[in-house]
């Protein structure tokens, strides 16, 4: 049952005219407070998880496992892309950020288990196993919540973006708490721990985004709003592209600059231990100043907006994301490499604006 939605607001009279709506609204949802704080743990944890795994993977069965790593965590999204649209319909968004989330937590505590009482050589199979399973509530997990803000936004106080943008700013804190977390942990209690807590964490978040109750629908605009979800999953991305050519030309803009940023994801763990010797602590500072980045970036761009024509927008972004790249792979100094790779996540925020 449909709970009420505080919004501090008085009703209006007969003769009275409705209240303006506040600034700042969507803060005073309880809804959307909920939900982004779940959001902003579920964030926090798979930034958090990933260090932690990468660096154990670096120093403890050589880099060569890493991309191996990533890969065994991308099978899941890649099995699911063309599903999930249709399972998150069937069992709804709600219920599958909620329990995505829990089953997430489960798992990561007994991957924090089996390291303790498994023989050392049977940890990489552990994570592995944790990469792919973890990974299926993460296929869903990431469209289900992204579809929720056009569901719970009161429109008469928010619009949906504004909740949307307040969600997707969580991935970016994610990206700077998350790595600085990770090492504080690791050092002080190895993996098993970080895994533990991130297990914790999300078991957390799973319960906050419980008490999210979805708004009261009446069943004709309910069956239309699924009515025009299906006719729309049903359509590809193909006619689009063929009707509009150059949003093929931006999509594989977006691709290429995406798969270059791999490397960097990828061996960042081996940059902080063989060219820094920093241990995880050089891996947070190089993982969060490209979160630190994207924010300065976003915000900017939100504020200032980019100048000059469609070309300049997409064309300068990508020529300073590969300046920044080049230097920072013959950067032999952590602070030099920090400064790019802040100066490089500005960039990406700027090319995906202008994309």
């Amino acid at each position: 049952m449909a709970g009420p939605i505080s919004m501090d607001t008085q009703p209006a009279t007969l003769g009275t005219p409705a209240a303006a709506p506040r600034k700042a609204a969507v803060l005073h949802d309880a809804n959307a407070r909920w939900l982004v704080i779940g959001q902003l743990g579920s964030q926090i944890c798979d930034r958090m998880a990933l260090a932690g795994v990468l660096w154990f993977l670096t120093v403890s069965a050589g880099p060569t496992f890493v991309p191996w790593y990533i890969a065994t965590s991308g099978l899941p999204h890649l099995a699911l892309a063309w599903r999930a649209g249709r399972i998150i319909n069937a069992l709804g968004p709600l219920r599958v950020v909620v329990w995505a989330d829990l089953l997430r937590g489960v798992l990561f505590l007994a991957a924090a288990a089996l390291l303790e009482v498994l023989p050392r050589h049977a940890d990489i199979a552990v994570l592995f196993a944790l990469a792919l399973l973890g990974n299926l509530g993460a296929a869903l997990f990431n469209p289900a919540i992204l579809s929720l803000p056009v569901r719970l936004a009161r429109r008469e106080f928010y619009q949906p973006n504004q909740l949307t943008a307040l969600l997707s700013s969580c991935g970016a804190t994610g990206t700077i708490v998350g790595p600085a977390l990770a090492a504080l942990i690791y050092q002080a209690g190895g993996l098993e721990t970080v895994l533990a807590i991130t297990g914790a964490a999300y078991l957390a978040a799973g319960v906050i985004e419980q008490r999210v109750r979805l708004p009261r629908t009446d069943a004709p605009a309910a069956r239309s709003a699924q009515a025009q979800g299906s006719t729309q999953g049903s359509i590809g991305i193909g006619p689009v592209v063929r009707r509009h050519p150059l949003v093929g030309w931006l999509l594989g803009l977006l691709l290429l600059v995406n798969l270059g940023m791999g490397p960097i994801v990828l061996f960042l763990p081996l940059y902080a231990a063989s060219e820094f010797s920093g241990g995880i602590a050089a891996q947070a500072w190089l993982q969060s100043s490209i979160g630190t980045g994207m924010i300065v970036g976003g915000l900017a761009t939100a504020v200032f907006g980019l100048p000059g024509s469609r070309r300049l927008r997409v064309s300068l972004p990508v020529i300073i994301t590969t300046a920044c790249y080049l230097g920072f792979a013959l950067s032999h100094s952590l602070p030099l490499s920090c400064a790019l790779l802040l100066a490089m996540g500005a960039a990406l925020a700027a090319s995906n604006a202008g994309l």
